[in-house]
């Protein structure tokens, strides 16, 4: 089997199966599950999750843990590698971490990633204090929403929710007891949940990796920060590449001087980062968002050419139909919220290519999952999934049993079975689609089109889905709304890292460390930042998680409940012609080798995130080319640890100025978003 390469060429054989150092000489692959890498792992994982409350909630900082670049765990990872492991090496190259536990340390650090921000805490908190105390006679959710919660779903006390806003006063204790019973419920369904989302990319990893071959760019900064140098020196190729440090030096010049500013305001900024320069066009009707990210930009360039192209050409091409409709008066009325595209239209059609893109990979890997399912139900030996961080076994019944209880648990929230059932599918195809999107795409930062609360919506109509119903969907706001980032894509591409040679056995043990990592990510970030919110009020640290998107579903609940929607046809109908158009897409690509758009472009063409990084892929497209028409694939792999290195550069200097931010009391800080 031949394993596909960023650049287009393959590797043979003698590749895949064994590396070999600058010596010559094979390494040896070892086990990365030892005690110390556990221990490391698991007090990485405590210092990001603790890290992002107070960088982000408390300092307003920069956003290292909400994208699925996993900008926390890099930084980590760069001075453990750089710094830590250097020095043990020097002392000592048996004291050092091995390549096998160092991908160890950074699998539990990148799941970690996945919870202590928006992908859980920053969001689910809040939500659960929000509807005491910002009831109001002008909102009349105590009508509205209140008798439709159930009292196990969130905080009932007032005075908790009051505290948890505003600050406890002196004397007070924080009523941890209060949100011990919540907790423990929402505790049942996020295990499921997250259970299920690892059992699908074991289902998949085989097809993805090994059948299809997609390439995983974001995965490619840690492997080559741990390549070993066939010199016997302390750091890899990679560190001692200039080329690397020209690109690390360039987006830390850059974010320095947006965070020098904060303290010197007469000091010049290099601001091309968030929000950078909106062109309008067609009377403000088309609006080009001109920004860099470099962690996107630096990833865009390992991704294939057709589906660069694809999706920042796409995502401008829908911009300027959208733009078209706007200025005749054609649009599609949805209540999308702030997370999913600008256009009702558009999101649909996206929603109904994502659907295409999972029913289609499903029928793709149909052989291979027969076989899972085999194993599963039949024990059959000729399939060996040997090589998995649980068995199909475990995998096929623990999702079903998963889904059970998630249906089980909605169903007591309010969501009526055949809805609960409707809502956690369109979910896991949204998350599914946008996990190979990440995995194939390369995409740093994603967002759905459409968030799964609202297309029950108007998929079913709000009568359908009863006022409970629609409140039940309200709640569970908090891991399905701003999936900027979550645990199934961070569960891919560590399968992706575990796959690397020099990790040898012990893969089965690889599922508990990753389980431990989650628990005390957890409990850490819920617990740090229940304690910041009751000691200063949530309402003085971070005005969107506590002020702004906690609101929102509430907001939507009372408006759906008194004025009820029926089904919107209008929206079932964008997603046939989105469906259709991804399988008209999809057709093309595989029948005509000249047809020039990957229809992956598609998923996410319009998107709200998309408006900050088009122009960032656009960029890594172009450079591309004119890199492998001029310089072949030799001056692409020789220009990598230069795009690499931006990447690593934004996210050290941003986290270091975090940490100055935090030594100096300076907030607002925020030098990026993406």
């Amino acid at each position: 089997m031949l394993s596909s390469r960023t650049d287009g060429t393959t590797a043979g054989p003698n590749e895949k199966s064994k590396m070999q150092d600058r010596t010559g000489t094979t390494a040896q692959a070892s086990t990365g599950v030892t005690a110390r890498a556990f221990i490391t792992g698991l007090v990485c994982s405590a210092a990001l999750a603790a890290g992002t409350q107070y960088g982000e909630i408390f300092l307003r900082s920069s956003r290292l843990s909400d994208d699925f670049s996993t900008g926390g765990a890099l930084f980590v990872f760069f001075f453990l590698v750089a710094g830590v492991n250097a020095l043990l090496k020097s002392l000592g190259r048996v004291l050092a971490f091995t390549p096998a536990e160092l991908i160890l340390i950074y699998v539990m650090m990148m799941t970690s990633c996945a919870l202590t921000g928006m992908g859980l805490t920053h969001y689910q908190i809040p939500l659960m204090a929000t509807l005491p105390y910002f009831s109001t006679p002008e909102n009349d959710w105590a009508n509205l929403v209140s008798p439709y919660a159930k009292s196990w779903i969130a905080l009932e006390d007032p005075l908790a929710c009051k505290y948890f806003f505003e600050g406890i006063p002196k004397g007070e204790s924080i009523p941890w007891g209060l949100w011990l019973r919540p907790l423990a419920y929402w505790s049942i369904f996020f295990a499921a949940f997250y259970f299920t989302m690892i059992a699908l990319m074991v289902m998949l990893r085989k097809q993805w990796m090994e059948h299809e071959r997609l390439i995983y760019p974001i995965i490619r900064a840690p492997l080559d920060m741990i390549e070993e140098d066939g010199k016997g020196g302390v750091l890899s190729a990679f560190f001692k590449s200039p080329i690397m440090w020209l690109g690390f030096s360039i987006s830390a010049l850059v974010t320095s001087s947006i965070g020098l500013q904060a303290y010197y305001d007469y000091l010049p900024a290099i601001d091309i980062l968030y929000p950078g320069i909106t062109l309008p066009i067609l009377q403000e009707h088309i609006q080009l968002r001109f920004m860099i990210s470099f962690p996107v930009l630096g990833f865009a360039y390992l991704i294939n050419q057709d589906i660069a192209f694809s999706l920042w050409f796409l995502d401008v091409v829908v911009k300027c139909i959208d733009g078209v409709f706007n200025l005749l008066g054609i649009y599609l009325q949805l209540r999308i919220n702030h997370y999913g595209g600008n256009s009702g239209i558009f999101s649909s059609t996206a929603i109904g290519a994502m659907l295409m893109l999972v029913l289609y990979g499903a029928w793709i890997a149909r052989r291979h999952l027969k076989d899972v399912f085999r194993k599963a139900f039949t024990r059959a030996p000729e399939v060996d999934d040997s090589g998995e961080i649980i068995s199909y076994r475990t995998a096929v019944i623990g999702t079903l049993i998963s889904v059970i209880v998630m249906l089980l648990w909605l169903n007591a929230a309010g969501l009526p079975f055949g809805q609960g059932a409707l809502f956690l599918f369109i979910s896991f195809v949204i998350f599914i689609a946008i996990t190979r999107i990440v995995v194939e795409g390369g995409m740093a930062a994603c967002r759905a089109p459409m968030i799964a609360p609202n297309f029950m919506l108007y998929a079913v109509g709000t009568p359908a889905l009863g006022a409970q119903g629609v409140t039940a969907l309200g709640y569970t706001y908090g891991w399905s709304s701003d999936i900027r980032t979550f645990l199934m894509a961070s569960v891919a591409n560590s399968l992706k890292l575990l796959d690397d040679e020099r990790f040898g056995g012990g893969k089965r043990l690889v599922f508990g460390c990753i389980a431990a990592a989650l628990v005390v990510s957890v409990v850490v970030s819920f617990w740090l930042m229940l304690r910041m919110a009751y000691d200063v009020g949530g309402v003085n640290i971070h005005s969107w998680f506590c002020l702004g998107a906690n609101l929102l579903p509430f907001n939507l609940v009372s408006t759906v409940v008194s004025r009820p929607i029926g089904v919107n046809w209008g929206m079932w109908s964008n997603i046939g012609i989105g469906a259709s158009a991804m399988g008209v897409m999809t057709i093309m690509r595989h029948k005509f080798l000249w047809w020039p758009l990957h229809p992956l472009g598609l998923t996410v063409a319009g998107s709200s995130v998309m408006d900050w990084t088009w122009f960032s892929i656009f960029l890594a497209w172009l450079v591309k080319v004119m890199v492998l028409r001029y310089g072949g694939p030799g001056l692409f792999r020789t220009l990598r640890p230069f795009f690499l290195g931006m990447v690593l550069g934004q996210f050290v200097s941003a986290s270091l100025w975090t940490m100055i931010d935090g030594f100096t009391g300076m907030t607002d800080n925020m030098i990026f978003v993406i």
